[in-house]
């Protein structure tokens, strides 16, 4: 979308709407429904407005070797984890594999703001797990194991597969199509 920047007042090729909260409360209060109001900002100027690059407007995915690299460590892990609790190789032989791929698995998912779903600091915490009687079987583990990272791994996977062309989100304070407040309060209603 083209047209005029309302902070520069420039002729662009491609604006952003920026929700301006301030300005829809008050909109909001005279006319007694929620009313949302935007900015329409150049890239530079709604990057600089939020605090983050010009280029991080339009391109918000990982690198993609990023992101195939930290798949393929969770992959990893996965696979390890499976292996020693099926009768693979000894804790004692992996146990320091498992804890240096934990901590590169964490660093790369903070970077994205993503918790690890495994809780198993270790092997012998895991080994705990899967011998305090309710995952008896081998395929229970596979699936156990399974289970903790499907909905990572879909996340990642889709967010590896292209860029998104819209803008980060703003807190607002506003409901937007999904029904979900991007305010930071999780209790705030709309007047």
């Amino acid at each position: 979308m083209s047209g005029r920047c309302d902070r520069c007042n420039l002729d662009v090729d491609k604006i952003v709407p920026v929700g301006d909260a301030e300005y829809s409360a008050q909109v909001t209060d005279l006319v007694g429904v929620p009313y949302p109001q935007y900015q329409y900002l150049c890239p530079s100027c709604a990057a600089q407005l939020l605090g983050i690059s010009a280029g991080d407007m339009y391109n918000r995915k990982r690198c993609p070797d990023e992101t195939a690299e930290l798949i393929s460590h969770i992959e990893g892990q996965k696979d390890l984890m499976i292996a020693v609790a099926t009768g693979g190789p000894r804790i004692q032989e992996k146990n320091a594999q498992y804890r240096d791929t934990r901590a590169t698995i964490r660093t790369a998912l903070a970077k994205l703001g993503l918790d690890d779903p495994n809780p198993h600091n270790d092997l012998w915490e895991w080994y705990g797990r899967w011998s305090s009687g309710d995952l008896p079987t081998y395929k229970a583990r596979r699936e156990y194991v399974a289970s903790l990272y499907v909905p990572l791994l879909a996340l990642l996977e889709k967010r590896s597969r292209g860029t998104t062309a819209e803008p980060p989100v703003v807190p607002t304070g506003w409901f937007g199509s999904t029904g979900v407040s991007t305010r930071s309060e999780p209790d705030w209603q709309p007047r």
